[in-house]
This record gives C-alpha cells, structure tokens and sequence, in this order.
C-alpha cells in the first residue's frame, strides 16, 4: 500500500535547472496552491532525474549524432529520453533540459513489488519419488506424485517428515507432461525410485512441478528386451515399460541403423510382436543379426485377424504403398477367368445331357467382390479374398476342414488333382455328376469295383462299342425277375420261372462237338436286397410370421444314441439325419441365451457408463 501512496504523491517537473540532486530535497515557493499550506508540503524530494544536453556541434553533424543515440537505445534497459521531453530544442534556446519526478518529503519511499527483485532465487533441485511401503506407483486423480527433496539433513526432520521416503515428504506434485487434454493426452505415472528435477511455477517456491526425470545409477537407461545398451546401441529408441513385481514389461522400439530401419510393438507376455521393416534379433552392440525384412505379427499365444466389413490377403505388389486399400484388380481379373471357365464347362456338360453346376452361389460371391468398400456405411463387405501371385499352398499334419453353407466351387484352367493315402469318399445328398470332354477312367488295382443303385436303374450307353471281358474270371449277369438281350430284331429273353424266348427272324446257327438235351434244371440266383435309407431334416420357423429362424442352436437325438447339437443354416435348416429304417428322430430346439449386458467404463473415467451387449455362442 505503502508503494501504491508514493506513485500517487508523484509529481512529474520540467525545465533547466542544474542544481537538482537525487534524494535532496529542497522548497517550492510562488506556488499559489502551495503557498498557503504547511511548510512540510512544500518540501519535494527527487526519486527520478532524466537530463537532456545538447552539444554545439553544426547542425548536419547534429542530425546524424541524434540518429545514432536513437539506433543504441535498445541497447539500454531504459529509455534515453523522458516521454515529457520534447524533439526540438526548448523554446529558450537553451542546450539543457532536465525532467524529474519528486514526492513530498514526508511520503515513505517504499519500493514497488518484483517478483524478479523480491522473491528468492529458485534453481533447478533434485528428489526422488517415494510411496507407501510396498506401493510400486502412488498416484490421485491427477496424476501427481510425492517426491522426497534431496539433500536434506535428517537431524533437521525429526518428526520424519521430509526425509522419511513417505509420501509425508510433499505435498503432491504436478508432474510435466508433454500433451495433456481433457481425459487425453501421455499418461505415465511416475514410479517409486525415480529420480526427478523439481522446478517452480512463476518462482514461486510454493509451487514446485516434477519437470523431469533422469536416469542415474539406479536408473540405468532403458534396456529394450532387456538386451540393449549404450552407447553400444546409439541408434535404437522408443520406450518400455516394466511389470510391476516382475521383470517383464511392453515396448515400443524404432532402430534408425543406416539401411536397417525397424520398428517393433511388443509384449513380453507369450513374446507377443508385431515386427515391420528389417528384422533383427535383440543385439547389445550394432544393429543385430538379420531376421529378414517385411512385417511379421508373432506370438507364442493365439492370433486373430478379425475385421467386420472384410479381410484381403494379396501377393500382388503395390509398391511404395501405391493404390487403394482395397485395389483388387488382379484378384477381380482372376475372378472373371474362374467365372468364364465355370460357366463355359457348365454349359459343355449341360450340351451332353448333365445338369450342370449351379452358379448363384458364384454369381453372388463375384458381385460383393467387384462392390466391395471400404468406405463407412457400405454393406456386402463381410468376406475373406485370398490372392496369390505366385501360388499357394495349405498345408498341415492334422485334418483339414472346409465347410461352405452354400457351395464350393472349384476350377482349374489345367487340372484338379485330389489324392488320398488311404480312402477317398465323396458323398452327395440328391445328385453326383461327373463330365469328361474326352475320356473317363476309374481303376482298381487290387479289390472289386462296386457300383449300385439302391432304388432305380442303371444305365450303361456307349455311341460305339459296349466292351464287358473277364482276363482271368467268367462275366455274370443276374436278375430277380429275367434276362433280355436285344439286337436289331432279334431277341432272348429268359424269365425268373425258367422260361427262354428266342426270336430271330434270320439264320439261328448253333455249332457244339456234343448237344445235351435232358430234362429241366434249375440252379438258385442269391441276390442280395437293397435296404432303402430314411432322411429327417427339419426347417425351424418362427410361429408369428413363419420366416425361418437363422441360426437358432438345436439338439437331435438319433436312434444310434449319437446326439447332434449345432446351429440352423441361413433357411432355418437342420443338418440331415438318415437312418436304415422308418424311425422317431426327435428334435429339441434350443432357447438362445438372452442377451447379457454389462456396463463398463473408461479407467480413471468420470463419464457416465456405457452398456456393453453381447450375445455367447
């Protein structure tokens, strides 16, 4: 308050006079409004004394010295001229003027407040993070720490506070943070033992921060997997963390080695990492034996590559990460020569009496292909697209499965080729076709050939030549009910009673060294009989509105005791069941779990809940 009455009592005085001394002070007489008061107010004392001289010099040499003193003025603190001071010469001619400011004699000359001036000095000091006994990070809601200044004497702290390695030596402290929002930004909290530069907000010694923290000897710098060091690895940085009571932690690691750039997110749990650039195996010195170049996602746990609006793997070169995310046009031009030959061999079977493939299934499939986006909101984008430029191959010492709901196709511009070690079986439910341009083969090498039709005909047609022989055996034709053999006009029929028609209407020649012609005879025919198969299968609906209910889990209990339990396919369909005979094939629909709803929230957040839906399969 003191300072504020003196800037108040100021009075600002010019003119010429040359006796004026700082701090002395002298009467001020001829003043009206200061003649008739107390002689104390008339006494003034100088705080502030600006003097201007002007020397004698001709007036261009004047102009160019006056422009000099203008250019240094930066170069002083304060200005060389008062503002009350004017650029010309006073009106008296005179080369002097002086302008100084004065108080009354009796107003206290109270310096004004400087933080700069009146606080003490506050350089950088040293502590360490302390917590409760076996905490590891000790921190509040904003993120502050407790640290223990370094460098105090215990004797001066005998109540423990200050030098007790507690959170009893501080008050929490703001600790510096790179990037910090409103609930974003880095979070690291600090940890116990760290060592740490505290610094003062505005000087204030009342406000210490954590402005760092620097390794030490107990803090040696980081060690990435554990393995690096420096100087020996000058060139590899990032960050890492530690396992609080373990010895594993995470990472994020770049390596800047001339020609060996990498990069590397990783876990010690399960050596979970995703690897991109070059390489290498962990190193304390150089850059590390070559593991090749690429990326590579690894773990010694499970993997899941999952994507909502569709999943591509693509050998086909976009170099220098040219294209779009999904450019697809080799994958999509492979397509149309997959489409082309299926529909062409389709059409080539169909000209000779086969049905043909179905291809909606295909036609479907080549249509989200071709639309597939990537943009939010676009729809059909739910499938898995595999292109290899250079082949491919699957391969696995155990069973390989493959399932579609719809249908497989297969093609091949040259050949499919499937092979077996032991047994090949291929089952279909209504129809099984086979279509050979030119010739169709199937041998036993060692065993009998079967082929049957439990419940129609079977037919053999050839445009030329039927060909039946027997090398080492006779050939044998049986039937239940009679024998016909055709030819032109001419006929034999034999019927199960014994009876033989002969019908020829040219020459019946019969050759033999000997003719038995005794009495009837009879030899018994075994035929085997064929037992025809029973099919259940049920389509599930739902009973307000009958569309068919998708994937509803269902239990069917067979007559064998075998009992099957999985899901409805896209037409609310059960898996077929078929049995020898007439039999009871019970069926359990499952009532779906309901949907079970959790609420989570945000680590550290104060924002509402959100509700987490989800269905178990």
């Amino acid at each position: 308050m003191l300072s504020h009455d003196r800037r108040a009592e100021r009075v600002e005085c010019l003119g010429n006079i040359r006796d004026v001394g700082l701090f002395e002070w002298f009467d001020v007489t001829g003043n009206t409004s200061l003649d008739f008061g107390p002689e104390k107010d008339r006494q003034f004392v100088p705080i502030e004394i600006h003097r201007r001289m002007w020397n004698n010099l001709p007036k261009e040499l004047d102009e160019r010295a006056r422009a000099l003193f203008a250019s240094s003025q930066s170069r002083f603190d304060t200005p060389l001229s008062h503002p009350v001071f004017s650029e010309a010469l006073p009106a008296t001619g005179d080369r002097y003027e002086i302008a100084f400011s004065c108080v009354r004699r009796n107003v206290p000359l109270t310096p004004a407040y400087d933080p700069r001036i009146d606080l003490p000095r506050t350089p950088t000091i040293l502590g360490r993070v302390v917590a409760p006994q076996g905490v590891t990070v000790h921190t509040d809601q904003f993120s502050r720490a407790w640290v223990q200044f370094l460098g105090l004497n215990p004797e001066d702290h005998e109540d423990g506070a200050g030098t007790s390695g507690t959170p009893a030596d501080s008050a929490p402290l703001l600790v510096m943070n790179p990037w910090a929002g409103e609930r974003y930004g880095f979070s690291f909290p600090l940890r116990v033992g760290m060592y740490v530069t505290l610094d003062c907000l505005g000087g204030d010694p009342d406000r210490v921060y954590i402005s760092g923290t620097l390794n030490d000897i107990r803090h040696m710098p980081t060690a990435f997997s554990n393995v690096t060091k420096l100087p020996e690895n000058p060139h590899v940085l990032g960050l890492r963390s530690h396992e609080i009571g373990g010895g594993r932690g995470n990472q994020l690691v770049m390596s800047d080695w001339n020609n060996l750039i990498s990069a590397q997110l990783a876990s010690d749990e399960s050596y979970s990492q995703l690897n991109v650039g070059h390489l290498s195996h962990p190193s304390d010195g150089g850059p590390g034996q070559s593991r090749g170049y690429g990326v590579e996602a690894r773990t010694d746990a499970s993997l899941v590559a999952r994507a909502a609006r569709g999943l591509m793997l693509s050998t086909y070169a976009r170099v220098a990460a040219s294209g779009d995310l999904l450019d697809r046009q080799e994958l999509l031009e492979l397509l149309s020569q997959f489409a082309e030959l299926f529909e062409s061999m389709g059409d080539f079977a169909h000209q000779h009496g086969l049905q043909g493939p179905d291809k909606s299934g295909l036609d479907r499939l080549a249509q989200k292909l071709r639309g597939w986006s990537s943009e939010p909101g676009a729809n059909d984008g739910d499938m898995m697209a595999f292109a290899a430029k250079g082949g491919a191959g699957h391969f696995t010492p155990k069973t390989y499965g493959v399932f579609a709901a719809e249908n497989i196709d297969h093609a091949a511009v040259q050949n499919i080729q499937s092979t077996a070690g032991r047994n090949m079986h291929t089952s279909a439910r209504d129809a099984m076709e086979m279509h050979a341009g030119k010739s169709l083969k199937a041998i036993t090498a060692n065993g009998p050939m079967q082929l049957e039709s439990h419940d129609d005909i079977i037919q053999l047609v050839a445009q030329k030549m039927l060909d039946l022989m027997s090398t080492t055996d006779i050939i044998r034709l049986t039937a239940s009910k009679g024998i016909e053999l055709r030819c032109g006009n001419g006929l034999f029929r034999m019927d199960a009673e014994g009876n033989a028609d002969l019908h020829m209407p040219g020459k019946v020649s019969i050759k033999g060294s000997a003719h038995d012609w005794s009495g009837p005879a009879s030899t018994p025919t075994n035929l085997t009989p064929f037992k025809p198969s029973y099919q259940a299968q049920y389509a599930l609906k739902d009973t307000t509105d009958g569309s068919p209910l998708i994937r509803r889990p269902y239990s069917i209990k067979t007559p064998n005791g075998r009992t099957i339990q999985s899901f409805t396919n896209d037409r609310g369909e059960t898996a077929p069941v078929f049995t020898p005979n007439a039999q009871d094939v019970p069926l359990q629909a499952v009532k779906p779990k309901p949907a079970q709803v959790e609420s989570w929230q945000f680590a550290g957040s104060d924002k509402p809940q959100i509700q987490r839906d989800y269905l178990e399969d």
